[in-house]
């Protein structure tokens, strides 16, 4: 900095600065061959055939990553909408060969206010959505979409089972617990209710990452 050793004029003739202002430079994505696409639905995901995609054997530790690495994705995030339970909304989450899909709120057509919530109406799933946004090197964008559409529930088609399987019933099981019995059977929540739960669940993700932190620590200082 202020060294003076910088020539602007002599930078503007070199053959670097000239193939940029010709526009025959490669960008890096191309270069690299890194590829986004966008998955979208206005259906939701059949949880069976969710845990079927993404779920590589019994071992929990593997979720995800043959799913990951069969269609090069690097990278995913999004929000997801699951059939088996239409209150809730997920997230998904991966980078790498870790991959996250668990609820983190409401769906906001789920919710009322103070109100009596025996025998209310169906809800018409109005304002829910699937978006999940993919990056990958080589990304098998045409795979990976047929793969994902058939993981959907079929156009007015029931869901084949409510978090049966072990792996979206762990998804869920820290939800359900926060959730008042009375309420969990429930097409629709209580704001104050849905408040209350959101709150307690993320009290329970805090303390266990709290406890993951110092085992981790405890383990680095042995």
């Amino acid at each position: 900095i202020s060294t003076g050793l910088f020539d602007f004029k002599q930078a503007a003739r070199s053959a670097g600065w000239y193939r940029e202002l010709m526009s025959t430079h490669t960008p890096e994505t191309e270069e690299y061959g890194i590829k986004s696409w966008v998955f979208t639905s206005a259906l939701p995901f059949d949880a069976c055939k969710l845990h079927d995609l993404l779920f590589s054997s019994t071992d929990e530790h593997v979720f995800g990553v043959k799913f990951l690495q069969q269609y090069n994705i690097i990278r995913s995030k999004g929000v997801v909408w699951v059939a088996d339970d239409n209150r809730l909304t997920f997230d998904w989450s991966s980078a790498g060969k870790k991959l996250s899909v668990r609820p983190t709120n409401f769906w906001s057509e789920s919710l009322v206010e103070n109100s009596n919530l025996t025998n209310l109406a169906k809800d018409g799933k109005k304002g829910r959505r699937l978006q999940i946004v993919f990056i990958g090197i080589g990304l098998k964008v045409r795979e990976l979409e047929v793969s994902l559409r058939n993981a959907l529930l079929k156009k007015d088609g029931h869901a084949n089972c409510v978090y049966t399987r072990h792996a979206l019933h762990e998804l869920c099981s820290e939800f359900y617990s926060c959730i008042p019995t009375e309420f969990l059977s429930e097409s629709k929540l209580d704001k104050d209710v849905a408040a209350s739960v959101i709150s307690k669940v993320q009290a329970k993700r805090f303390n266990v990452e709290q406890r993951h932190n110092h085992i981790s620590h405890a383990n680095h200082s042995h």
